[in-house]
């Protein structure tokens, strides 16, 4: 068993976070690949940031478990 799983999901949780709240790394990752008006660039931003937040609360949530 590998207790120290949660510290996968804290840490894939922050990078998604940088996804959402930097704006250097966002441009880097997704601006220069994928072409989105401001509607859709605003909506993936906050998907990320959601999704952010749950991994780093289920991150937290298993190492409360172990």
């Amino acid at each position: 068993k590998s207790y120290y799983m949660y510290w996968f999901f804290i840490v894939l949780g922050i990078i998604i976070l940088s996804f959402s709240l930097s704006n250097p790394v966002y441009n880097l990752i997704f601006k220069k690949k994928i072409k989105l008006n401001l509607f859709f660039d605003i909506s993936l931003r906050i998907v990320f940031f959601i999704l952010a937040i749950i991994t780093i609360f289920f991150g937290l949530y298993l190492e409360s478990i172990y």
